[in-house]
């Protein structure tokens, strides 16, 4: 019966072609989502020999998925205060909120650092840790690393701010207690 083994490798064929294209699907849907990191840091700009440089406060957001996500809001959590303070519009550069960030993309917001500190020497007491926080259009939210303010700040002495005090910053209406998404699904 010649015909019944040639049936039996077609059938074990087709059957190792369907498992193997569950798996590419499998691993095709893992990846759909979205997987949004964020980082605070700090950059600096020279806009020529004779111009001193300018130096920023940057919050760079990354989606490492294929899906999109919807930034609604950013701000910084100091220590382990309850208090997230969010940026105001008019404080910082980059894309208009909410904004949709789409897969595989990067969004950077600057701030200057002059307000940076200014905003930081308004705690009472002097915060030693900053984390950024980013509010997501799902309602949960992602965290950078804590880094120190000290660090954070170091860059110059003296700063300036580019606006009237107490004009840069809001408390946020988003509690940094929402639940982090850990997992890149929204």
């Amino acid at each position: 019966m010649p015909g019944v083994d040639l049936t039996r490798y077609i059938s074990f064929a087709a059957l190792a072609v369907s498992l193997g294209s569950a798996s590419v699907s499998l691993l095709s849907y893992r990846r759909s989502g979205h997987r949004t990191q964020a980082h605070l840091g700090t950059s600096v700009s020279s806009f020529g020999d004779t111009a001193p440089n300018v130096i920023f406060g940057t919050f760079t957001v990354v989606n490492a998925g294929q899906g999109s996500v919807q930034v609604v809001d950013f701000g910084l959590l100091f220590d382990d205060s309850p208090v997230l303070y969010s940026l105001e519009a008019h404080s910082y550069t980059g894309p208009e909120l909410p904004t949709r960030l789409e897969g595989l993309q990067t969004m950077t917001w600057t701030c200057s650092h002059a307000d940076l500190v200014w905003l930081v020497d308004q705690i009472d007491p002097r915060p030693v840790k900053v984390r950024g926080i980013v509010i997501l259009g799902s309602g949960k939210s992602v965290r950078t690393a804590r880094k120190a303010v000290p660090e954070w700040l170091s860059v110059t002495a003296n700063p300036t701010p580019s606006r009237r005090r107490g004009q840069g910053y809001t408390k946020s209406t988003h509690s940094p207690h929402d639940p982090v998404d850990q997992s890149g699904s929204s």
